[in-house]
């Protein structure tokens, strides 16, 4: 069953993960090398890459409890933050969070390896956890006012752990942006559960269907019609962040609601994925769409082209 699967490929990923820990290791990175145990190199980045690659195709088994996670990571960390005599602080605002669309053992071995990194920064200082809920994402911000390791040895574990976690920030779909310099400062983004809505405009309701499998346990919020006609006026009452549009439709044609919804004052600026059977991706965007995708679409293709527009839509300035 998937939810069989889930729970083996998540016994999966903590062995992995458990395994890349104490490759790059969080507080005793040179034990293996002083006693002699293991030469081996880390496996290159291309592997991890690899084995992690589930993370973008299979959605989190139930939603993530920000809470609970940043608990647990605090508990993690504990020892090595108590060697250092650092207080780690977790600033969490009162009115709470929205549950998170992430992978919550994937989202924990990322914040592990940035507190790793600022942790032996500031000893005997703060580390601060500060959690603001946005529109339709949570930021998560690391932050410590210290310099960076003056040691060659630990430079190149800060370069292993920042390294970690960028690619497994990739692979979770999760922005991170990091500095380095006399302050520390690791910003996460972490989308929030089904907030951000998308409306489907396609006559095949099996294709509606599986739109709606696709975003489950993701940021984004599916809402579809089978009817073409409707699409304006549901586009211009629910403003979705993004539309997806069938061309393939009876009465009227995709291209022709796509004009239309490019005229709209209300629906001009919605980016528009054009996807359909036809290979037809140079009209579709001479048309105004902002994405092509032709079916049979997999789920991956399908997120991967949601998320080139939010990443699109985060980069507009408003």
């Amino acid at each position: 069953s998937v939810r069989q699967l889930r729970r083996e490929q998540q016994a999966a990923l903590e062995a992995m993960l458990l395994d890349l820990w104490e490759r790059y290791d969080l507080g005793k990175a040179s034990d293996g090398a002083a006693a002699g145990t293991d030469d081996a190199e880390p496996a290159p980045a291309a592997t991890m890459s690899e084995e992690f690659a589930w993370l973008r195709d299979v959605p989190p088994e139930s939603p993530t409890d920000l809470s609970d996670t940043l608990r647990s990571t605090v508990d993690l960390a504990s020892p090595l933050a108590g060697r250092h005599g650092v207080h780690l602080r977790v600033k969490m605002p009162h009115q709470g969070v929205p549950h998170l669309a992430v992978d919550p053992i994937g989202l924990r071995q990322i914040l592990l390896n940035l507190l790793g990194v600022a942790i032996p920064r500031v000893p005997g200082g703060t580390v601060s956890i500060t959690v603001e809920p946005l529109t339709w994402e949570v930021r998560v911000t690391i932050r410590c006012e210290a310099r960076a390791s003056g040691s060659q040895t630990g430079a190149e574990e800060e370069r292993a752990r920042l390294a970690m976690a960028c690619q497994l920030a990739n692979l979770c779909r999760l922005g991170l942006a990091v500095s380095a310099t006399d302050t520390f400062e690791a910003v996460l983004t972490l989308p929030a559960l089904q907030q951000l809505p998308v409306l489907a405009i396609d006559d095949n309701a099996g294709a509606l269907e599986l739109f709606q499998r696709y975003t489950e346990g993701t940021r984004y919020r599916l809402m579809g019609t089978r009817d073409p006609g409707q699409a304006v006026d549901l586009a211009v009452r629910l403003q979705p962040q993004i539309i997806v549009l069938d061309v393939m439709m009876p009465r009227i044609d995709g291209w022709e609601v796509l004009v239309r919804l490019r005229q709209h004052p209300l629906t001009g600026h919605i980016p528009i994925i054009v996807c359909t059977i036809q290979a037809q991706e140079e009209l579709a965007l001479s048309l105004g769409a902002s994405a092509f995708l032709c079916k049979p679409v997999t789920r991956r293709a399908f997120l991967t082209a949601l998320d080139g527009q939010v990443d699109h839509l985060a980069r507009e300035p408003r």
